[in-house]
């Protein structure tokens, strides 16, 4: 999805939507069985054809995709589907953890939940900056209004404490929000780490990723297979995908590991050849930071008072999630100075730490259209290439 600023005029949201374009035990991995095979194994390709494009993964932006592991719970890795394994572009090692379900409700009855808290703790005791992440293939109201927004809340406080008191202010939180948190604390005092200080960092590490394979024409799958177009060469370029998903299925069956050269050799055998990657790393991290100025340019006040978490946001938020399944663009309409472009940052912000966000405005984007824009971000591809790889990338 592709977040545009529009020229400076918000006061309410154009409902015209145009169209565009649980923890296992050290047991082996065949006989414990993955919960929901297919689904684990489609979150898992996706991640595989990040390693292939040597890019970034959903939920760990600004990291290059090295390796990935499969149900690791015997060898220090908790939340063991799939180990995300990258390096950033200061050389420093990083790791995600990410447990595959179909649904969770995130709630004090909810033993799933309570199975993915218990492994984050013992996570944690094995490497404190490790990142966590439920990939999920259902999200609801509660999740997106409770869960994700006090996912993002911890993001934005400086310490437990002003978490805390942003939680409880209204327009500032909600009862979702703080419903998800006292289940958190709840679940985490269970093994003795309730404390406040614990339960934001516990927030700060944690991401819930939304997968929408279960839709009819899936937005998910369409870039995946998109992205494996990309990479493959010669004839084969149209079973690329399903190639690397068989593959994919079987290692994560038996608790296998992969990387670039691995997926490469094995992808040959069955007739499906790698081409060379774009490596467009360097010019997406140049959009990253044009991106970045452009938010920083945007006030989060009108008429000196900040915007909070008000209805409009909320609605934005469930256009939003409407939209994307759909490829359609959610436009932001009204007169100048009412918080059109606030409400915009305050979206974009809140996906920022699971991809990256694509931000245009007209005082910030080169002049002289593509031509320029390739020259001055020394893009060695197509416009249809960088386009294909923006829209494949962990990029909202």
């Amino acid at each position: 999805m592709l977040i545009v600023m529009t020229p400076r005029r918000i006061d309410h949201l154009s409902e015209k939507m145009a169209r565009t374009a649980e923890p296992k035990k050290d047991t082996s991995p065949r006989a414990a069985g993955p919960a929901g095979p297919q689904f684990e194994a489609k979150v898992a390709t996706h991640y595989a054809l990040a390693v292939l494009a040597q890019t970034e993964a959903f939920g760990l932006p600004g990291a290059i995709v090295d390796r990935l592991e499969f149900q690791r719970s015997g060898q220090g890795h908790p939340l063991d589907d799939i180990i995300v394994k990258a390096t950033a572009r200061t050389g420093e090692q990083r790791c995600l953890e990410v447990q595959a379900k179909r649904s969770m409700s995130f709630t004090e009855g909810d033993e799933i939940f309570a199975a993915v808290v218990a492994a984050i703790v013992e996570g944690r005791k094995k490497d404190a900056g490790r990142r966590f992440a439920v990939a999920l293939e259902r999200t609801s109201g509660p999740i997106e209004n409770g869960v994700q927004e006090a996912l993002e809340l911890s993001r934005h406080a400086t310490d437990a404490q002003s978490f805390l008191t942003l939680l409880s202010t209204p327009g500032r939180g909600n009862e979702d929000m703080r419903r998800f948190i006292g289940a958190l604390k709840k679940h985490l005092a269970d093994h003795g780490c309730g404390t406040d200080d614990i339960v934001f960092e516990v927030a700060k590490s944690l991401s819930v990723l939304v997968f929408d394979y279960a839709r009819p024409n899936s937005i998910a799958e369409h870039h995946d297979r998109t992205r494996a177009r990309q990479l493959a060469s010669g004839a084969n370029q149209a079973s690329h995908y399903d190639v690397l998903f068989g593959l994919i299925l079987r290692s994560d069956a038996i608790g296998g590991e992969t990387n670039r050269s691995h997926l490469i050799d094995a992808l040959r055998e069955q007739g499906v050849e790698i081409g060379p990657s774009l490596n467009l790393a360097r010019a997406r991290e140049r959009i990253e930071e044009l991106s970045r100025f452009a938010l920083r340019d945007i006030k989060t006040t009108v008429s000196h008072q900040r915007l909070g978490r008000t209805h409009r946001r909320r609605q934005l938020e469930e256009l939003l999630d409407e939209a994307e399944p759909a490829s359609r663009v959610v436009e932001i309409t009204g007169p100048g100075g009412a918080g059109k472009s606030g409400l915009l940052k305050s979206a974009a912000e809140g996906r920022h730490i699971m991809s990256r966000v694509l931000v245009l405005a007209p005082d910030r984007t080169p002049p002289g259209g593509w031509p320029a824009l390739r020259s001055q971000f020394a893009i060695d591809a197509t416009a249809k290439q960088f386009l294909q790889d923006l829209s494949c990338v962990a990029a909202d």
